[in-house]
């Protein structure tokens, strides 16, 4: 009797070890959920993403769906438009947007701007960053922005400075750009951003004047910064085209489900 209570003891501690590694891991944000390029993408950084791009995954199935009661518990999680889910939607576009950032990441690493980027890392940096803010104030000392920053406001803070300096080392390094090439830009362009205009009376809507077009000379760092842009695009799209994704063992499956991914969408 002992030895049978004994033996379903340990198996009840297995079974229960065994129950909390699962749950560990689905939690653990951590985890590796999709592969890049042969990159790992950690949980915790493609929940940032997903946060990014649900509003516009809930609109496309919002406009889709008929009846005001379609979002209620069960038919949201049950509704599918040619083929595919809200949730499956959300995933694809989260790893769309993934492809972009390591992208731009990558280029970054070349130009000498970033080191690898590592979810674990940044975390670790952000709880650095976020004492150095504490203490900051705590010793009466001037900290400009929040006193402490949220996991998405620090990465899309982190990821908004990397594109500005990236563009900036493009744009210097890489695109040149000819007087020629300006100029067409100008006379194609010229009749939507460069128009001069003044204002007469208290409404600028309704009395506006135009009065021809703005120099090219006068407009020429703007279209700079355009074409900038342009070039920008072209190189993203080029190397993002031929990116491969795929999920890590199926980890993405078991770790992001209708009940914490849609929960996204309600945050």
């Amino acid at each position: 009797m002992k030895y049978n209570l004994l033996i379903l003891i340990l198996i009840f501690a297995l079974f229960s070890l065994n129950y909390s590694d699962r749950r560990s891991d689905k939690l653990n944000p951590e985890t590796s959920v999709l592969l890049i390029n042969g990159e790992a993408i950690q949980l915790g950084e493609f929940l940032l993403v997903a946060k990014q791009v649900k509003n516009d995954v809930f609109t496309l199935f919002e406009k889709q769906i008929n009846g005001k009661d379609a979002f209620e518990e069960g038919k949201f999680r049950n509704t599918n438009f040619n083929g595919i889910t809200p949730v499956e939607k959300l995933k694809q576009e989260t790893g769309k947007h993934l492809i972009r950032i390591k992208t731009e990441q990558w280029l970054a690493e070349k130009y000498k701007i970033i080191q690898k980027f590592n979810y674990s890392d940044f975390i670790l940096n952000l709880e650095q960053e976020n004492k150095r803010r504490l203490n900051a104030v705590k010793n009466k000392k001037p900290v400009y922005g929040p006193v402490q920053y949220s996991e998405e406001f620090y990465y899309n803070y982190l990821y908004n400075n990397m594109v500005i300096k990236l563009k900036n080392i493009l744009g210097s390094e890489v695109f040149n750009f000819t007087d020629n090439r300006y100029k067409e830009y100008y006379e194609t362009n010229k009749d939507i951003h460069y128009r001069k205009s003044s204002a007469k009376g208290g409404l600028l809507a309704k009395r506006e004047v135009l009065q021809g077009f703005k120099s090219f000379d006068e407009v020429k760092e703007q279209i700079r910064y355009r074409l900038i842009d342009e070039e920008y695009e072209k190189l993203i799209d080029k190397y993002s085209s031929t990116a491969e994704l795929k999920e890590t063992d199926n980890t993405l499956s078991r770790n992001i489900n209708y009940d914490n991914l849609t929960g996204l969408m309600y945050k």
